[in-house]
């Protein structure tokens, strides 16, 4: 999947990039990133990817006509769908700093207990800007933020939308940012500068907690939803601090009110697709649509996109539709940090140091179909347990606390803990992960520990701005620890 670019365009980019000069426009496409926070794969259209026994959400799309994601799957005939995606960490802050910098969690260190990225590496929007792109980022979470975690560095436009109430997340019912951001992503269009490439990016927020989708998409639904019921942050902390016993849940409310968010989602994506056809912008532009990670919807015992790396956080949907087009399939394994290395190589810009997990996607079927794709989860923030212990004093949150790192290849995947704990799975067999096979297949587990033990921890030291009062607050009232980073 590596197709190198000839010696003189290297040099000449080389040039360019030092010179501070513009790109020629016809030389340079236009891009535009889409992560679709929160979406797990098999919420999504079946072309989308593979399920395995993860489809726990594929009934609930006989709900929508035309699917929980039907305006994803139209992309998606358009451009290239990678069936086989899977995000380089299962929360926000490390995932967005993996696909726009290209490197591991264990490399770049934008962690949880360090949400900060210091790694002194270009990120792909300083390239881009280096070469004459204008950046913009429009969003409504607010880890995204400079102040938050400096994840959008390089960004000269960083736009963030309001998200209303701590623990709300929401700034009318059922919605949470994405309408205000898409108005402000048109309004950019209209009054940038149309003789310069663009470098786009955005996140839609709706699948996120609290699960509480708009009355149009609750009474499309078939049967409708309710109109007041939601699943709050609150709720997804009770559950994982095990106050709410899992065969006592109604897990068709919750997934039904998630794939209701989901359709909502992609409705958004559908109108961020008319803005760019508006502005004569979707024909000729590199347009990548992701998600930063799923979600745990009482999988393996969990709610939300913490203290896991299964399949149910890792494996996202990936859609790249090239401005020729070359419309397909590839079923070869990829990870979200190949953005990076795609954008990079179709811009033309050379990144600054190696990035050795992040290779050009391209429309062949060229790879390999064992490469191992690597993923990483270093500890919640210690704030978070403490959360769950307040909520449930008499808890045992010992296996929540440890690290994960996961490797995947082929169908196996092996994940480590850092107390221990050793899990190896065939996820075609055993697409739910409920039989460890370490015992059974020692050859394949050695194989996978050494491929882990190859990606060593490098992360950079240094010091880390501390997050302002306001910022940590709505942070907070996502459901998630700060801590007082950099104090």
């Amino acid at each position: 999947m590596r197709i190198p670019l000839p010696a003189p365009v290297l040099l000449v980019c080389s040039l360019l990039a030092a010179c501070g000069a513009g790109p020629a426009r016809e030389s340079a496409p236009d891009v535009v990133l889409v992560v679709l926070d929160t979406l797990r794969r098999d919420a999504c259209d079946p072309s989308l990817g593979e399920k395995g026994g993860e489809s726990v959400l594929s009934t609930l799309a006989q709900g929508f006509p035309g699917g929980l994601t039907p305006n994803l799957a139209a992309l998606a005939r358009e451009g290239v769908v990678f069936t086989q995606a899977f995000s380089a960490a299962p929360w926000t802050v490390p995932s967005h700093a993996s696909i726009l910098t290209g490197l591991l969690p264990s490399s770049h260190g934008c962690i949880a207990r360090r949400p900060r990225l210091i790694h002194p590496e270009r990120t792909l929007a300083e390239l881009l800007r280096a070469k004459g792109y204008q950046t913009a980022a429009f969003f409504s979470n607010p880890w995204l933020s400079e102040r938050a975690s400096g994840v959008l560095r390089g960004f000269d436009v960083q736009e963030e939308s309001p998200i209303g109430g701590l623990g709300v997340l929401a700034t009318g019912r059922g919605d949470q940012g994405g309408a205000r951001t898409l108005g402000n992503v048109e309004r950019w269009l209209g009054e940038r500068d149309p003789d310069r490439p663009l470098f786009l990016f955005v996140n839609l927020f709706e699948a996120h907690l609290p699960y509480d989708p708009p009355l149009s998409v609750r009474r499309s639904f078939s049967p409708p939803l309710p109109d007041d019921d939601q699943v709050s942050i609150q709720w997804g902390h009770e559950f994982n601090a095990g106050l709410h016993p899992s065969d006592q849940v109604d897990w068709e409310r919750v997934r039904r009110l998630y794939a209701a968010d989901v359709h909502q989602v992609d409705r958004l994506l559908g109108r961020l697709i008319g803005i760019l056809k508006g502005a004569g912008l979707y024909d000729d532009t590199l347009l990548v649509v992701t998600s930063d990670h799923g979600e745990n919807l009482g999988d393996h015992g969990l709610m939300e996109h913490q203290f896991s790396v299964h399949e149910t956080l890792l494996a996202v949907p990936l859609v790249v539709r090239w401005p020729a087009g070359h419309p397909g399939s590839s079923s070869l394994p990829v990870s979200t940090a190949d953005i990076f290395a795609t954008v990079a190589k179709s811009a033309g810009v050379i990144p600054d140091g190696p990035r050795p997990h992040s290779l050009p996607l391209s429309p062949g079927e060229e790879g390999d179909p064992r490469r191992a794709i690597f993923s990483d989860y270093f500890q919640p923030h210690p704030e978070l347990i403490a959360l769950l212990h307040s909520l449930n004093p008499k808890g045992n949150f010992a296996a929540f606390e440890q690290a994960r790192r996961t490797v995947r290849s082929g169908p196996m995947r092996l994940t480590v803990t850092s107390g221990g704990g050793v899990r190896l799975y065939d996820m075609q067999a055993d697409p739910l992960q409920e039989h460890d096979l370490s015992a059974e297949r020692p050859r394949v587990l050695t194989r996978l520990e050494r491929l882990l033990a190859e990606v060593p921890i490098d992360m950079p030291t240094g010091e880390v701005p501390v997050m302002d009062e306001a910022t940590r607050a709505k942070i907070e009232g996502m459901g998630y620890a700060t801590g007082g980073e950099g104090k």
